[in-house]
């Protein structure tokens, strides 16, 4: 008997254009861009928007390991990118502020639930099913996806929420569903 029901999240629940995609990493570029160079470190845009495209590439070997890597460790890949001996001397501040603007470009343009997401999980609800979301993260983190569930009105469903940059783990690595199914 089936009792427990898994969900992704990323266009299956929520949907994001190409568009939206390209708005969260012009805003994570700008906001990379405001903070270094508030540290009187110069950088322009187009370094750092190459550095974060390079860091796609030598993140892809970890994703094709079905692991994953924390914010902060992408914020690293991203600073190492740059290719200045300068950008890994930045105080905890710097870096938290960096992590921050990696994480939250979500929050500017928050996406949509896919139609008749909300009505499904709440259906599977009322039928008293187990709930839960496995959720590859990319470059926004679990803790800020929670708010985005909740922003959105559909956290309270969710029995089990599993978050790859949290576990380390990606789908479709089976670990991560045992994970989740033995929460």
């Amino acid at each position: 008997m089936i009792d427990t029901i898994t969900f992704d999240l990323w266009n299956t629940l929520i949907y994001t254009s190409p568009q939206d995609n390209l708005r969260y990493k012009n805003k994570r570029i700008e906001g990379f861009f405001s903070v270094l160079n508030k540290t009187g470190r110069n950088v322009s845009r187009e370094e750092i928007g190459k550095a974060y495209d390079k860091s796609f590439e030598i993140y892809k070997p970890i994703r094709d390991r079905n692991e994953d890597i924390s914010t902060r460790e992408q914020v690293q890949v991203i600073l190492e990118c740059l290719g200045n001996p300068e950008f890994q001397a930045l105080t905890e501040d710097v870096l938290s502020d960096l992590e921050k603007v990696l994480a939250k470009a979500i929050f500017s343009d928050l996406p949509n639930l896919i139609e008749g997401s909300e009505e499904i999980l709440s259906y599977l609800d009322e039928k008293n099913y187990r709930i839960d979301l496995i959720c590859n993260t990319g470059r926004t983190p679990g803790k800020v996806l929670r708010e985005v569930l909740k922003r959105r009105n559909i956290i309270q469903f969710f029995r089990v929420l599993t978050f790859s940059d949290e576990l380390k783990i990606r789908k479709p690595s089976p670990k991560i569903f045992y994970r989740t199914l033995n929460c």
